[in-house]
């Protein structure tokens, strides 16, 4: 194979692996938040898909660069923390790390023995090994899932070599949110408790919104989506910012007349309908962490000097578009969702969440070094649940930084930070030498990653699958988007020169 040929295939299956994840994160929200069993197989199976074509990319072409080699470092290193937790190890040896784990195996082989269970259906009852992680199963569901987001992260990190890559990604990606967004408000309108009128979840109740059982996880979804659109549309704003504007009529022909004009006017109202339909989710939360990552944008585009979201009459025209919705579709309820926020501020050590977290931080000091094990949670928080949230059995502790440092213990929780902190050292110091629209769109992508960041001190949004392939979906764009490089071109313009 000659080398023309083989960078024509390796651009070719880079393009497929690129779509075929794009698409499978599209869709994942669509189907139930991702929640039941058999979407999780099948997201899967097609990020697999994608992560398989990607690597043909690269056999094609062995000389071409593979972004990001640090950060799959990070990963590999977290996946072999996950599969130390799952092994069988010496008893004597987990009892010296981890003495809360080696007891409990202990007690269950006790419990077996003192059940009569044969030994053929106890095989821990005479083994000398035992695991650091509680569930061993669990914690190899959690790997399986961790190594999905990653395979998002690390095919689109590397895939997405162009402006326009991004750019139609992004559309994508905002295309979709735009339509869950109307279905959502309509089927909250509507008044059933059937997501898409078919499909009646066991455990949503009040808190179903759109095709997610909980309204957290759905505001979740739409803050990483509206981060996206933000981003896309200041992209389109780079292209015509330069054109000085002289008379109130050159603005109107820029905004309706022109095509950039055309597609920021559409971003725009797709960017007023995902921020509503947060509203009428009625998620404290994911209204609070809203406003709180559009603060930070607009402070961060104010600093860097960025024409758009810094202007006055750009945040008054958003904020009477959204409330000009509310109040059309309806503001009682979004108004007495928000009041019930006095009773936690009057007397926050009263809610649940902080008392949840209260005990997860006592299963923590049970597992201090090693943690309980990822994913092992709910088998591991009912001796710690106190008696003042015994209203039923805890899946999550409903603040995600602190399940990592249970789960994890001190060593998985500072690997999960140091590749966090890796990931926006890599932003950070690419920030400046990227082209002006790679720039925007890293402001525009800090709304979802700063209203997520918040957001995970209040719930478990991140444990639905659909926002944890979204999260990586926008990581790995961001990444992307630092190793654009900016060239001249004839006209004056600026474009990327892919690196």
């Amino acid at each position: 194979m000659d080398k023309r040929h083989g960078n024509r295939l390796h651009r070719r299956l880079q393009r497929w692996a690129r779509w075929c994840i794009s698409l499978t994160v599209i869709v994942s929200p669509w189907l139930i938040g991702g929640a039941p069993r058999w979407t999780h197989i099948s997201l899967g199976v097609f990020v697999s898909a994608g992560v398989v074509i990607w690597l043909l990319s690269h056999i094609a072409d062995p000389y071409s660069e593979l972004r990001g080699s640090k950060m799959i470092a990070g990963l590999v290193l977290v996946f072999g923390y996950l599969l130390l937790q799952q092994l069988q190890l010496p008893q004597a040896l987990v009892g010296l790390v981890s003495p809360r784990a080696a007891q409990m195996t202990s007690d269950s082989a006790r419990v077996l023995s003192e059940l009569h269970i044969p030994p053929g259906d106890a095989p821990h009852r005479t083994s000398p090994t035992s695991a650091l992680s509680a569930s061993p199963g669990a914690t190899r569901y959690a790997l399986i899932l961790l190594m999905t987001y990653a395979g998002v992260f690390i095919v689109i990190s590397d895939t997405v070599r162009r402006t326009s890559h991004l750019r139609q990604i992004a559309t994508a990606v905002s295309i979709s949110a735009f339509g869950l967004a109307i279905v959502s408000i309509a089927q909250a309108l509507s008044g059933t408790r059937e997501i898409y009128g078919l499909y009646e979840p066991r455990h949503a109740g009040a808190t179903l919104f759109g095709p997610f059982t909980n309204r957290n996880h759905y505001a979740t979804q739409v803050n990483l989506a509206l981060g996206i659109t933000l981003g896309l549309s200041m992209m389109v704003r780079a292209r015509d910012v330069k054109v000085p504007i002289r008379s109130l009529r050159e603005r109107v022909v820029r905004l309706f007349g022109s095509q950039e004009g055309g597609h920021r006017s559409i971003l725009a109202f797709c960017s007023l309908m995902l921020a509503v339909s947060v509203m009428m989710s009625l998620s404290r939360g994911g209204i609070l962490c809203m406003c709180i990552a559009g603060a930070i944008v607009i402070g961060v585009s104010s600093r860097l000097g960025l024409q758009g979201l810094s202007r006055p009459r750009v945040i008054f025209g958003l904020l009477a578009g959204v409330a000009t919705f509310v109040v059309w579709l309806g503001w009682e309820p979004l108004m007495a969702r928000v009041g019930t926020l006095g009773n936690v501020i009057l007397d926050p050590f009263s809610d649940s969440r902080y008392h949840a977290t209260r005990d997860t931080l006592k299963l923590f000091g049970a597992y201090p070094l090693f943690g309980c094990g990822f994913g092992c949670f709910q088998y591991a928080f009912p001796p710690f649940q106190g008696s003042d949230i015994q209203f039923g059995r805890f899946l999550h502790a409903h603040n995600d930084w602190v399940q990592v440092l249970a789960e994890g213990g001190i060593i998985g929780f500072g690997l999960v930070v140091s590749l966090v902190w890796l990931w926006g050292a890599t932003i950070c110091r690419g920030f400046w030498s990227t082209t002006d629209a790679g720039r925007r769109f890293l402001v525009g992508g800090l709304f979802g990653i700063a209203a997520t960041a918040a957001h995970s001190f209040l719930d478990y949004s991140l444990h639905k699958p659909a926002n944890g392939l979204l999260l990586a979906m926008v990581c790995g764009l961001m990444t992307a988007a630092v190793h654009f490089r900016p060239r001249a071109t004839p006209a004056g313009h600026e474009e990327d020169n892919p690196s």
